[in-house]
């Protein structure tokens, strides 16, 4: 009977059942019906579902290249248990679907946290976004101002070698230059080395090094400062694309009206439950999906 329910149920694309294994799979559009309606209908007649899989997002920091995007995502669904296993770039999150008989949300985040990623719940509130916001803003501050002097050293030396300076003062201003066009690019690339991954950044600083090596400073320098722009360039755009898609938060409700008991009750939306029933009077916004 729930099954004839279900195949009549619009959103339903395909469904079969298991009565030894007691397992019920569904294959159906999100668009058109819900986990939650499918759990009261079963409900109604007397059947009690258990969830097998689960979905949650996480917000990863210092996913840069797609070489890194394709090994984490690899590298997780070598766990047990998970099925799925998706990053999004631009707003710095990572998708995962997993199995709750054989694995756990805490199990995943600590596989992340191996590869030596950051891992932090994705921001819910105005408040958390706020935070985020601000800590993002500091780092890209930071990349500028090491940008700004690796190219003030790089101008300095290459100048001043030409008019005023001897060759060892204008030798130190192309260290500066080095040091401070090269930090954040070493960092990645060391992070990335332990990973088993050669990345642009090595490469780059490789480069640069092999210039020195050689007597070449002013064009390792200049290698530097160009990667470093490019670098903040990339972090500013990045930022701007991560608050335009998160700014979608500020077009929800931050309280929602909900039927618990017969009764209507408004609440702060991150109470509200699977299976809840959301109240929407005419022109207001929907607080959930």
């Amino acid at each position: 009977t729930f099954c004839s329910a279900l195949r009549g149920e619009p959103g339903i694309h395909d469904l079969s059942l298991d009565v030894s294994e007691r397992m019920l799979r569904l294959k159906y559009d999100p668009e058109l019906v819900s986990l939650a309606r499918i759990q009261a209908m079963a409900r109604r007649l007397g059947v009690e579902l258990g969830w097998q899989f689960e979905r949650f997002s996480l917000r990863v920091k210092g996913l840069r290249c797609a070489e890194c995007m394709r090994a984490l995502e690899n590298s997780l669904r070598k766990l047990p248990g998970v099925t799925q296993a998706t990053v999004n770039p631009a707003a710095a999150t990572m998708a995962v679907e997993f199995n709750t008989a054989e694995s756990d949300a805490q199990t995943i985040e600590r596989g992340i946290s191996l590869k030596g990623y950051d891992v932090q719940a994705p921001p819910r509130t105005k408040a958390d976004l706020s935070r985020v916001h601000e800590k993002d803003a500091g780092d890209r501050r930071k990349m500028a101002a090491s940008t700004a002097v690796c190219v003030l050293a790089l101008v300095a030396g290459w100048v001043g070698g030409k008019t005023v300076f001897s060759p060892s003062i204008a030798l130190g201003f192309y260290i500066v230059s080095y040091l401070a066009g090269g930090y954040y690019s070493t960092l990645r690339a060391v992070r990335e080395l332990r990973r088993g991954i050669l990345n642009v950044d090595l490469l780059m600083v490789t480069a640069a090094l092999g210039a020195a090596v050689i007597g070449d400073w002013p064009e390792g320098a200049v290698l530097l400062f160009l990667f470093s722009l490019s670098n903040t360039l990339e972090s500013y755009v990045l930022g701007r694309t991560r608050r335009a898609i998160e700014s979608l938060m500020d077009l929800s409700p931050e309280e929602a009206v909900v039927v618990r008991d017969g009764r209507k009750e408004r609440l702060p939306v991150e109470q509200l439950r699977l299976g809840d029933i959301v109240v929407v009077r005419p022109g207001e916004r929907i607080p959930a999906d």
